[in-house]
């Protein structure tokens, strides 16, 4: 008898074991990344993913931000009184709150994407520009054109808690992976400057071949960041481990934006003077392919799934979609007046 008892005590193991690995793969509704259902359930915020699958574009002639539906290629939202000229904009990890720079009201605007609504503002230096938030989700830092200066803003209260003196016009902001780093573009004298986040402190100022670079990206694994330099035709590489540049890309006239595929193998340019996005791929640093987009593209963002490619095109008043299967424009939606940042989760 405890011989059979045995056996069948060791088969509802085995079939709770299954049912236990069926549950896990199955995953939760709602926090999961492909195939979630947009506004699905998030945990607040620096979590969850209530924003998941939309695109949202700083308008900075109508002083909104469309929300757009890539999946149905549609204008889902208009969220309005977000700041005069808004620039930059940002998502925080978990995709519940986005930071704005609105470069006229020299503050960032704070939205809740669960409501499409302004949740506040900060006043910052002026003709805030760029703007990126660590991928930790406590700091957000902002590039202010006009005072050549980054106000750091805590996430736990809000506020700024550091003004940091950099070169002269910084455009453009990226954050390391590990939320130790800043990059800052300086495009008015040529430099990158590297701002320390545990203390705030210049570390760094790289001089090379830069032409009024607007904005940088920082590899997935932080070992580069390429910087578009929107005064000419190519994109610089930095080497983080001697923060030196170490080569240049060709790419189309005036590049303004730029953005890492979640592996790293690809950069996307947005190319202002050309209308079109050159892809770049890193393993031979060489441009593999161009793409014509609308008039002016100003911003530009990778999916987290790495299937599409948004662009916004501020001249035409357009979103493009790219579909990274065939790199090719699938859809163009139509947002607001000048649309110039743009982020998506």
């Amino acid at each position: 008898m405890r011989k059979i008892s045995f056996n069948l005590n060791a088969a509802g193991l085995l079939v709770l074991a299954l049912l236990m690995i069926f549950i896990a793969a199955c995953g939760t509704p709602g926090t999961g990344t492909i195939g979630t259902v947009p506004g699905g359930p998030g945990d607040g915020f620096g979590g969850g993913s209530s924003s998941y699958g939309y695109v949202y574009a700083a308008n900075s002639s109508s002083g909104s931000v469309s929300v757009v539906d890539p999946y149905s290629a549609s204008l889902s939202a208009t969220i309005s009184g977000v700041g005069s000229s808004p620039r930059g904009l940002v998502l925080t990890p978990g995709g519940n709150y986005i930071y704005l720079a609105a470069r006229d009201s020299n503050q960032v605007t704070i939205l809740k994407t669960s409501s499409n609504s302004v949740y506040g503002t900060i006043p910052v230096g002026q003709g805030p520009t760029g703007i990126d938030i660590t991928p930790d989700a406590y700091h957000v830092f902002v590039a202010n054109s006009n005072s050549n200066t980054v106000s750091h803003i805590s996430t736990s209260t809000d506020s700024v808690v550091a003004t940091i003196p950099v070169g002269t016009s910084p455009m453009g902001v990226a954050c390391t992976p590990e939320s130790n780093y800043v990059y800052v573009a300086n495009s008015g004298s040529n430099t990158v400057s590297i701002i320390k986040v545990s203390n705030d402190s210049l570390i760094k100022t790289i001089a090379g071949s830069f032409n009024a670079p607007s904005a940088l990206a920082v590899s997935p694994g932080g070992r580069y960041v390429y910087v578009a330099n929107s005064g000419s035709n190519y994109v610089s590489i930095i080497d983080t481990s001697s923060d030196s540049v170490t080569g240049t890309v060709t790419v189309g006239s005036n590049p303004s934006s730029l953005a890492f595929t979640p592996g790293g193998r690809y950069v996307y340019v947005a190319n202002s003077g050309s209308n079109t996005v050159s892809i770049i791929d890193t393993n031979s640093d060489t441009v593999i392919k161009t793409i014509s987009v609308g008039s002016n593209p100003s911003g530009i963002v990778v999916s987290q799934d790495a299937y599409r490619v948004y662009v916004s095109n501020s001249n035409s008043n357009t979103l493009s979609i790219i579909t990274t299967v065939n790199d090719e424009v699938s859809n163009t939606v139509s947002v607001g007046s000048g649309p110039i940042g743009v982020d998506s989760r």
